[in-house]
């Protein structure tokens, strides 16, 4: 049966989370970075399938390289318990192709993220899940603040994750993987409940 997933986490500096980490970690590579000049380095770990970043309008060019831009991010001096980022993780379903499911999760960051001004790093791989099987996963990390020709700017407040803005990603993210479900002709009696009916669970 295919299995409906998406969550939000906040990457938090008193979480003892970074985000350079963060993004190593999404997108299998080895960062360095941060104030402590730490390296990051999950590029021997398996899986990979996809990587790709959006950049909103008015960006750098320099950001088109992810180590610039994730320590821009963690380089913004506020409290030490901010939360920098979000990460939108997601699981693409195991009767939907590898291409497909890239493209599920293109067209997410496209209808939910880009047009808010939102830039993404968006990253495809395969990685045992909670129920120990092996499954391919989603992740779009976006940083909280704005950003513009003169670097990342005040933070995008009425974006801090609710209810209803989960409600909203959900509810895109079942339409889109439905599309591709039945595009690989899979039965509907085979879906979760939150595919079959695009409800949403919190």
């Amino acid at each position: 049966m295919s299995v409906f997933y998406l969550v939000v986490k906040n990457v938090r500096r008193a979480a003892g989370r970074s985000v350079i980490g963060a993004a190593a970690y999404c997108a299998r590579a080895q960062l360095l970075g941060g104030s402590e000049k730490s390296e990051y380095d999950f590029s021997s770990a398996s899986g990979h399938v996809h990587s790709e970043l959006f950049l909103s309008q008015g960006t750098p060019r320099a950001w088109e390289d992810r180590p610039v831009l994730w320590n821009e991010v963690e380089a913004v001096k506020e409290a030490s318990d901010e939360t920098v980022a979000l990460e939108v993780e997601t699981v693409i379903p195991d009767e939907v192709s590898d291409k497909d499911g890239v493209s599920a999760a293109r067209e997410l960051v496209v209808s939910e993220f880009l047009p808010w001004g939102w830039s993404v790093d968006l990253n495809v791989h395969r990685a045992v899940a909670a129920d120990g099987k092996e499954r391919l996963f989603a992740y779009a990390l976006l940083p909280l603040k704005w950003s513009s020709y003169e670097g990342l700017g005040r933070d995008r407040d009425h974006w801090r994750v609710g209810p209803r803005i989960i409600k909203e990603w959900r509810l895109s993210w079942a339409r889109l993987v439905n599309a591709h479900l039945m595009k690989a002709k899979i039965s509907r009696e085979n879906w979760d409940e939150g595919w079959g009916d695009e409800r949403t669970r919190f």
